[in-house]
């Protein structure tokens, strides 16, 4: 199963569950600590054989929405918490109501539609597949996210929603991207059909260091608080803290110092023939996803190789032997979920079982992420867990 996407190509992924008693909770901290602890309080199961990708959940609805993505095909379905599939729909290709090309992940708009953001505009449609209404798109650019899927998606601020913003870039004379004039989100009115590039990556930024990174280095993370609009910045180990009200301005930043934590420091020089910048994407750390309960954050992120295997990683190989490499980092190198304080100090580190970092989600006050599937079984169901947060004194 596949729960996140590339806008050009499928990625990986996603998950499923069956209601389960709260008090049936199970700790999914492999690293005990004293004092926090993360787990799984409740769960759905979804009876789906496929590669499905979960875009959005509303535990006031008790509806989940998922696509399959296919070549030529994008098919909407709704499930409700009970597991059963309410509806399926499609609204790909050559008919008068279609979004085009979907440029972020679908969002449940209230507790009777979806709202759809594509090329063509925003449009509304009802938990059946009705049309309901559109809006069309009246940025001069379309702007879209590079990945869509649970945990990736636009969040509500007021009366829009916040998505990534990947507009257009310019270059310094040393040929390496200008930071200073990238704005990493866009501000999305669904009324009107505009859109508002905002935010700047701040002058402390590793980006703004005039140095040579890969194209998604600096790809946002992003999370809205009741206070702020928290963003991480790709691969750099930092959070920052942005005023909720125009002009967005920094109120705040908070070094991680995620447990080995390895991730690529930038390169002064670049040529065509310099691969390594390129390949760096692959074990590089990354920020996968932030989000704050109460005074903690709770950040999902891929450590990294250590120096040996990122050198061993270039190392010419047969497809066969290249297979086998990259399945035993994969073992070797699992994303983890870490919490921190306040103070950016981290409280808990851990690899939450088989339930994937990336796809938490924060709906009414609620932590759900989604479950790896069994690689040696394939399932005809999938799985979503609620997870809670506990703090000790």
């Amino acid at each position: 199963m596949k729960y996140q996407i590339l806008i050009a190509s499928v990625l990986v992924i996603f998950s499923a569950c069956k209601p389960t008693s709260n008090t049936d909770s199970e700790n999914l901290s492999s690293q005990s600590s004293n004092r926090v602890s993360l787990e799984k309080i409740d769960s759905i199961q979804i009876d789906y054989l496929g590669n499905p990708t979960v875009h959005d959940i509303d535990p006031s609805s008790k509806v989940v929405i998922f696509m399959e993505h296919r070549e030529f095909s994008e098919d909407i379905f709704v499930a409700g918490f009970d597991g059963k599939i309410k509806a399926s729909f499609s609204k790909f290709g050559d008919m008068p109501d279609t979004y085009g090309r979907l440029l972020s992940s679908l969002r449940i708009s209230d507790e009777k539609s979806i709202l759809a953001y594509g090329v063509r505009g925003f449009f509304t449609y009802s938990f059946d597949g009705t049309f309901l209404k559109s809006v069309e798109n009246q940025s001069g650019s379309v702007m879209g996210q590079r990945i869509m899927g649970m945990g990736n998606g636009p969040e509500k601020l007021n009366d829009f929603y916040v998505a990534n913003n990947q507009g257009t870039q310019q270059r310094l004379p040393n040929g390496s991207l200008d930071y200073s004039k990238i704005s990493p989100l866009a501000l999305l009115n669904f009324k009107t059909g505009e859109s508002e590039p905002i935010l700047a990556i701040p002058s402390s930024s590793m980006f703004r260091k005039n140095l040579f990174f890969f194209h998604s280095a600096s790809y946002p993370q992003l999370s809205i608080t009741d206070q702020y609009i928290i963003c991480a910045f790709g691969i750099e180990p930092k959070l920052y803290l942005f005023s909720k009200e125009p002009p967005f301005s920094l109120v705040r930043e908070l070094d991680l110092a995620l447990p080995n934590y390895e991730y690529f420091k930038g390169a002064e020089e670049y040529s065509p023939n310099n691969l390594g910048i390129l390949f760096q994407e692959r074990v590089s750390g990354k920020i996968l996803n932030i989000k704050k309960i109460d005074d903690y954050f709770l950040i999902g992120y891929f450590p990294g190789f250590d120096q040996n295997d990122a050198v061993d990683a270039f190392k010419n190989r047969s497809n066969e032997e290249a297979i086998e490499f990259w399945n035993q980092m994969a073992k070797k190198y699992p994303n983890r979920l870490a919490v921190a304080d306040s103070s950016g100090k981290v409280l808990l580190d851990t690899v939450p079982g088989r339930l994937y970092p990336s796809s938490m989600m924060l709906r009414d006050g609620q932590i759900w992420m989604s479950e790896l599937p069994d690689e040696e079984i394939e399932q005809d169901y999938f799985r979503l867990f609620r997870v809670e947060l506990k703090v000790g004194k």
